[in-house]
């Protein structure tokens, strides 16, 4: 078994693109049988000033298989596609939203300083059960469109420090990484974030980022599935619980998994030139070779080898992580 998985890696390491493709065919044989994401119990909500906050759940991708096998709790984010499709197809929450800790350049008339913060959904906030001190907090429909909505929504801390508690803030405009953003609210006081000991100034409308950020690459991958970069929270259902939400959930993630790779396989032109050149080399191979030993049907063609190896090495680790999944925890321990 061992040299089999070693022969495959080999053989991977050799052609990306078919390993591209074998990789995404294991995710899938493997997704329809264990957790190929998981909630995580946020423990650092009760100590912050959350509403019912036993009923709130980080979202965490492929938790089996990597972060939290090595330490349960981690959370590992995933893209925005990937969120919105949670967000609007699931039937364990009442709903759901999302977040990114950022540090911004924050220019207020002639200063400038590094300010810790928040990229956001539009009900960040509202999920949270959090207060307005002044003006309004974000809304679900300032994070529709892309670009939408410039606007931002200060800590109280930030607000008092920086503004004097001025109640006249209300529809100024603060420069948030030279973009223009206009304040249309301040967050009541006791709330800083959902990091403990790391306070979130502002709070931006994550749709923005394209703009604010102002990186080409970015603003092209905001949409880019591949760009796992937010971390997404839901408030679960009245009687529905953790575990119940678990198995709920995982139906749906599979659906996206599986959605994701035929896209991956759709869109990327690249690949499948890679993929007919590299078949053509391994045909031009295998007759040379054949002509080489001067019998017809002695070689046993390279991706044949690899397939068989592949079968044998793939049934073990379904079966390995089978047996997690029916033990109730992920792939090298915790919950």
């Amino acid at each position: 078994m061992l040299d089999d998985s070693a022969y495959v890696l080999r053989q991977l390491r050799k052609s990306p693109v078919f390993a591209r493709a074998a990789v995404l065919t294991w995710a899938i044989g493997i997704g329809a049988n264990t957790a190929i994401f998981s909630l995580v119990d946020q423990l650092i909500l009760p100590l912050l000033p959350v509403r019912d906050p036993q009923q709130v759940a980080a979202l965490s991708e492929w938790a089996s298989f990597t972060a939290i096998a090595r330490n349960p709790g981690t959370i590992t984010p995933m893209s925005y596609p990937m969120y919105q499709d949670v967000r609007d197809h699931n039937q364990v929450f009442s709903q759901t939203m999302c977040q990114r800790r950022q540090d911004f350049t924050v220019n207020l008339s002639s200063e400038s300083e590094v300010v810790s913060g928040e990229w956001v959904s539009g009900n960040y906030l509202s999920l949270l059960g959090i207060e307005p001190a002044l003006g309004r907090l974000l809304e679900a429909k300032d994070t529709l469109y892309s670009g939408g909505n410039p606007f931002v929504v200060l800590g109280y801390s930030y607000w008092v420090n920086h503004f004097g508690a001025d109640r006249r803030v209300i529809g100024r405009t603060i420069r948030v990484k030279d973009y223009p953003l206009t304040i249309v609210g301040v967050i009541r006081s006791g709330f800083d974030g959902l990091e403990p000991g790391l306070r979130a100034n502002i709070f931006v409308p994550i749709t923005m980022a394209p703009l604010v950020v102002k990186d080409y690459e970015f603003g092209r991958r905001f949409f880019d599935r591949r760009l796992r970069w937010v971390t997404p929270y839901g408030r679960l259902r009245p009687g529905v619980t953790i575990a119940q939400a678990r198995a709920g959930l995982q139906p749906l993630f599979h659906q996206i998994l599986e959605m994701e790779v035929r896209q991956a396989h759709s869109r990327n032109e690249d690949a499948r030139a890679a993929s007919g050149r590299i078949a053509r080399h391994r045909a031009h191979d295998c007759v040379a070779r054949r002509l080489h030993s001067g019998a017809p049907g002695s070689v046993l063609r390279s991706d044949e080898r690899v397939a068989v190896r592949v079968a044998k090495a793939a049934a073990v680790l379904g079966g390995y992580m089978g047996q997690c999944a029916a033990a109730g925890s992920p792939v090298g321990g915790g919950a």
